[in-house]
């Protein structure tokens, strides 16, 4: 899998091993099962990296972020820190305590001066792309050995990949045709108006889009069948919504020859 389809952030400063943004492997997962990685999957000497906490008066934080089109299904990593706490979500939800499995040679022999932790977590909420990892120690230093995160498509992101969801100019047409009271009229207006300007993407959805370009050809052909379903749905939703102003029109000009009838009448004694 591509990595840059991960943002990856940190509050410590790398000061040895390979680049920052170099050290987490993506791999493709299964949705329904989670396959722990083997121990000579999830080590790689040219993916360690150790970071150093400086001027900085927190724990060490590592944040995974995918773009939305695709959820983090599980996380396998090996570290120097005995235990972490984990937070999914925008904001940052805590969700568990996890205390780190010593990795021991073939031999039984472990250095006492060094010692190192693996880790496994499997994210059972559906729909997460964003991971916090905090490493509870009071170290001056921190040594990820290899991190593995394996993803998903997001059931929960596929409208992200409809550029318009609404023919704005086609709702804006009803609203000044119809007979409604111009009260309502503006009010809807103005709800359209919100909705567009929350339509319009973040900076890390903006970056995404871009990478959506190195999908592979499988992930395009669904996005194409999604799109024609959702294309359908907005369609049927378009035409309810015509048939609705219809009748509140047919009703409001009831409601308005009933009172001219009245008012007839009243004038006519």
């Amino acid at each position: 899998m591509d990595p840059s389809l991960v943002n990856l952030a940190s509050n410590w400063t790398r000061v040895g091993g390979c680049p920052f943004e170099e050290i987490l492997q993506v791999k493709s997962a299964d949705p329904d099962v989670f396959l722990r990685p083997t121990l000579n999957e999830l080590l790689n000497q040219d993916k360690a990296i150790l970071l150093k906490k400086g001027d900085c008066t927190e724990c060490f934080e590592i944040h995974i972020q995918l773009i939305p089109e695709y959820k983090i299904q599980a996380i396998s990593f090996i570290s120097n820190i005995t235990k972490v706490e984990i937070f999914q979500g925008k904001m940052e939800e805590y969700l568990k305590t996890l205390y780190g499995t010593l990795e021991k040679e073939d031999d039984d022999i472990v250095d006492e001066d060094f010692k190192t932790y693996r880790y496994d977590l499997e994210v059972e909420k559906s729909g997460i792309t964003d991971v916090a990892i905090k490493f509870l120690s009071s170290a001056d230093e921190v040594c990820i050995f290899g991190i593995q995160v394996q993803i998903a498509p997001n059931p929960n992101g596929i409208t992200t990949l409809v550029s318009n969801c609404i023919n704005y100019d086609n709702v804006q047409s009803i609203l000044q045709s119809s007979n409604t009271g111009s009260l309502a009229s503006e009010k809807c207006t103005q709800l359209l108006n919100i909705f567009a300007k929350s339509k319009c993407p973040s900076k890390f959805r903006s970056e995404s889009s871009e990478k959506l370009k190195a999908f592979d050809m499988k992930v395009v052909n669904e996005a194409s069948s999604i799109q024609t379903y959702i294309d359908h749905r907005l369609n049927k939703m378009e035409e309810r919504l015509n048939e609705r102003l219809t009748c509140i029109e047919k009703k409001q000009t009831e409601i308005v020859d009933c009172l001219i009838k009245l008012l007839e009448k009243l004038e006519s004694k």
